[in-house]
């Protein structure tokens, strides 16, 4: 099966995004973050919208400081709903601080 290419710049917001609609897999990322602190990623695996800080995500990514966090799965992690994800300041589930325009470079591979 190949994989399909979700990509998105940060805006100033939590970046929440449906990334693919239906039942799927994560196959591998590179998330490239630009910002001089880490930032995190959250992906959920939900029938309905989740909400940023409310909603427990199926995976969090810590990106370092002015680094890139690069993932090729063997055994994709499978989503079995809507997969989202959305973009943090913090780690904690329940933090829902927006980073900042440009902060994160987000490329997942789905299939």
């Amino acid at each position: 099966m190949s994989a399909s290419v979700f990509r998105q710049v940060s805006a100033a917001t939590t970046n929440l995004a449906q990334v693919k609609p239906y039942a799927g897999n994560l196959a591998g990322y590179l998330i490239l973050n630009t910002n001089a602190a880490a930032r995190y990623v959250k992906l959920y695996d939900s029938t309905d919208q989740p909400v940023v800080g409310t909603t427990v995500p199926k995976l969090t990514i810590q990106i370092p400081a002015s680094s890139e966090a690069v993932l090729s799965l063997a055994i994709p992690a499978n989503f079995s709903h809507t997969m989202w994800m959305a973009t943090t300041v913090n780690a904690a589930d329940s933090d829902a601080t927006v980073v900042g325009a440009g902060d994160l470079i987000t490329q997942l591979l789905v299939e």
